[in-house]
Formats: C-alpha cells, sequence, structure tokens
C-alpha cells in the first residue's frame, strides 16, 4: 500500500526499549496520519572539532551503546557549499 505524505513532524517513542520511529503528516485529502515504523534508528549528526571525534565516541558508547561513526555532510542551517565531516 502506498501513502503520499506530507511530513509536519517526526519523532520516535521506546517500546520494551525499543525505538519506533513516528512521523506525522497530512495525507492528499488532507487527513493528519501517523505512520509507525519499527526496526529502525534513529540517528543525528554533531558538528564539533575533529579532534574530539574519538573522545565522544567512546562517551557516547560507554554512557548509550550507541555506534558512531565519522560521515561527511552539508550543515542543514544556513549556506554552505561543501560538505564537513560530522559524528
Amino acid at each position: 500500500m502506498e501513502i503520499k505524505v506530507q511530513v509536519l513532524d517526526c519523532d520516535y517513542i521506546l517500546t520494551n526499549g525499543k525505538p519506533i520511529v513516528r512521523i506525522f503528516g497530512k495525507n492528499e485529502k488532507g487527513e493528519t496520519i501517523c505512520v509507525f515504523f519499527n526496526g529502525i534508528l534513529p540517528y543525528f549528526y554533531l558538528h564539533c572539532d575533529e579532534e574530539k571525534f574519538d573522545e565522544i565516541a567512546k562517551d557516547l558508547q560507554k554512557k548509550f551503546g550507541v555506534k558512531t561513526e565519522i560521515v561527511e555532510k552539508i550543515i542543514p542551517i544556513g549556506f554552505h557549499p561543501n560538505p564537513v565531516k560530522m559524528l
């Protein structure tokens, strides 16, 4: 089943320690809908000094048990023509 959705917001909740991503929006008829995705891990990018990547990655692993990786992304706020390294 395919539904076209205008995404208005998204978040995630924990159920039995597992994340469920929720996407809130409106369909083509203007009806409010919420789509649930199981088995997807939420993520975020952290823009910080590259010298701190290892320290921050170790802290995140120790405190929250999360995996990290270094990626190159364009900063989404303002105009930035080139990607930068983020954690």
